[in-house]
């Protein structure tokens, strides 16, 4: 899967690098995973069902899709 981000966002985050040394990446697919996976056990504890409506790859037992078109349109 190949993802576009936004320009005016990878500006500022060059520039947040710049001024304070902060750092930022682009997370494999397998640190994503893992990420969705402890944010599905946090969530479940209490309660919250997870989302996802960019990234289909994301979908699991413990986060549904979420359509945010009506491709009937």
């Amino acid at each position: 899967m190949h993802v576009d981000f936004y320009g005016k966002t990878e500006r500022n985050l060059r520039k947040v690098t710049q001024k304070y040394g902060v750092k930022f990446e682009h997370p494999s697919f397998e640190q994503k995973r893992r990420l969705v996976q402890q944010l599905c056990d946090i969530a479940a504890t209490k309660g919250i069902t997870l989302y996802s409506c960019c990234d289909d790859t994301l979908i699991s037992d413990g986060v549904k899709l979420l359509q945010i078109m009506d491709h009937e349109l």
